[in-house]
């Protein structure tokens, strides 16, 4: 077989999309959480919507991001961390008596090998012009403490015009999640149907548009 190194990489990159568009109705990604819930619906309820619909943008800023995320395992190995590249974590939740697991890949999960500090990384990239930190985007960070039990949270943005970090300590609770997976208000922020690519298929995004 024939084989480039693009060919490899847009390989794995689709084996990665495949992977994470598989849905289950127990399960809540963390950033189901975090965005329109009407989107995590139609996920489940259409799978044939979650298809690979390769970007060069968005690949180039995927390739960053990996990037970002190996120069970052090797800053905590040089400080004799233990770093792990978007470890999968879940936990058990019960929401209205119904057991749920939570889910949720923290770029970065880093433990001191001599101690019990424990810390995540976020790494976001994007257009320049920014303002940030972004909420949702924040919300992210504290949901990963809450799910990993870490207590330092940072918030990393590579950005063209700038390169900042934030730090979050303050971990989301039980409640916190409950409320978040209970809530129905479509879409959590008004900018998310200008970029959702699921918008020609959810009635909600139709009615905000006849407005």
């Amino acid at each position: 077989m024939t084989s480039t190194p693009l060919a490899y990489i847009l390989k794995r990159l689709k084996e990665e999309h495949d992977l994470r568009a598989k849905r289950s109705p127990d399960e809540w990604w963390v950033t189901d959480l975090c965005l329109c819930p009407k989107k995590r619906e139609l996920q489940l309820n259409y799978p044939e919507l979650m298809t690979w619909e390769p970007d060069p943008r968005l690949i180039h800023a995927v390739l960053l991001h990996y990037g970002v995320e190996y120069l970052l395992e090797a800053y905590y190995i040089s400080r004799n961390w233990d770093a792990q590249i978007e470890r999968e974590f879940s936990k058990r939740i019960n929401v209205n008596g119904e057991p749920l697991t939570v889910k949720g890949r923290p770029d970065i999960y880093a433990t001191d090998l001599y101690g019990p500090a424990c810390e995540i990384v976020e790494v976001k990239t994007g257009r320049a012009g920014q303002e940030i930190p972004h909420p949702h985007h924040v919300h992210q960070v504290r949901y990963y403490l809450w799910l990993t039990g870490a207590q330092t949270g940072w918030l990393l943005y590579v950005l063209p015009d700038r390169l900042c970090e934030f730090r979050v300590t303050e971990p989301f609770t039980d409640e916190d999640v409950i409320n978040a997976m209970r809530a129905t208000e479509a879409p959590r922020y008004d900018w998310e149907c200008k970029y959702c690519q699921l918008k020609p298929f959810c009635a909600v995004a139709s009615r905000r548009e006849g407005k």
